[in-house]
């Protein structure tokens, strides 16, 4: 079985016209969302000791996700962000820059490394704060995917993408030809795989010579809530991804012959559109759940 593990920030989203406060982060949701595909997901990251911080280790225990190697502060705050509705208009907000994930940083120690040896993949990102702990993170060998958000740009491509294998970001709003562009950057620098997400105008992605294209699935009925669909869309291309990536070293490793070059080629184009379709699903899927994977309690007012 595929073992994957995020990284970095835990966060609460509160909806205030709900009264509702949901449990999320990118490296929680990554984790969660693996999780309920059937593959091994496990957490790591610092935790506050706040209510917030309650309700998001209840809901990764409800959901079968380990975080035992996380850190646990005896004071401190969780990350918090609002979701008001204003003149018909969402408006989300970061009240508090991250909280405690922040300001009491994950630290990269030998021993975490030694445990972080144990997975197939390393997911991390800009909001977990350990950029300048990007280079000891993938020291250890296995594959880190690196979610850049909306903070991106050639030289964090520069900095960053060295240490990583595949290089996720958001593109809302941006021409399609500047996206190809910042896709090629972040491989020549270093990245695997580039990928944008772009909202309604779906994924596309970059890998040795190509890019890669995907619509997203068209949704019939209400969509309940889209909080979440991106790091959804991540977490399905990346356990697809690297299940067939671990099935190709399986089935070639102690192979007497070498496969083509042109057929290990067209492994990879296939393995690609097919890990964009599973993240296409996983991302629909996620819309049918209030906040990024529902477990919602009535806000904390203190």
């Amino acid at each position: 079985m595929l073992r994957v593990i995020g990284v970095g920030d835990n966060f609460v989203d509160r909806y205030w016209d709900e009264g509702i406060m949901y449990p999320g982060g990118n490296s929680v949701n990554f984790a969660v969302y693996a999780s309920q595909m059937g593959v091994s997901g496990t957490y790591c990251g610092v935790f506050a000791d706040d209510t917030e911080a309650e309700l998001i280790r209840d809901a990764l225990e409800r959901q079968g996700v380990d975080y035992s190697h996380s850190t646990f502060l005896h004071a401190g705050e969780t990350g918090k962000g609002s979701i008001r509705l204003i003149e018909g208009d969402r408006v989300i907000s970061d009240d508090n820059e991250g909280g405690s994930v922040r300001t009491e940083t994950l630290i990269i120690t030998d021993e975490l490394l030694k445990y972080l040896k144990e997975f197939d993949v390393i997911h991390t990102c800009c909001y977990g704060y350990l950029t300048k702990q990007l280079p000891k993170l993938s020291s250890c060998g296995v594959p880190v995917i690196y979610d850049f958000s909306d903070q991106w740009n050639e030289e964090l491509f520069q900095e960053l993408c060295p240490h990583i294998k595949i290089a996720f970001f958001s593109g809302s709003g941006w021409k399609e030809e500047k996206l190809k562009d910042a896709l090629q950057k972040a491989c020549a620098c270093g990245a695997e795989i580039a990928i944008t997400t772009r909202g309604e105008n779906g994924a596309m992605a970059y890998g040795r010579g190509q890019f890669f294209k995907k619509a997203p699935y068209r949704i019939e009925g209400n969509i309940l809530d889209t909080m979440g669909a991106g790091d959804a869309f991540l977490t399905g291309f990346t356990v697809a991804y690297y299940s067939g990536k671990k099935l190709y070293r399986e089935m070639t490793g102690d192979a007497a012959i070498e496969l083509a070059s042109e057929d290990s080629g067209d492994f990879f184009k296939q393995l690609v559109e097919y890990a964009m379709h599973v993240g296409n699903l996983r991302a629909w899927k996620s819309c049918g759940t209030k906040g990024a994977f529902g477990m919602g309690v009535p806000i904390n007012k203190k």
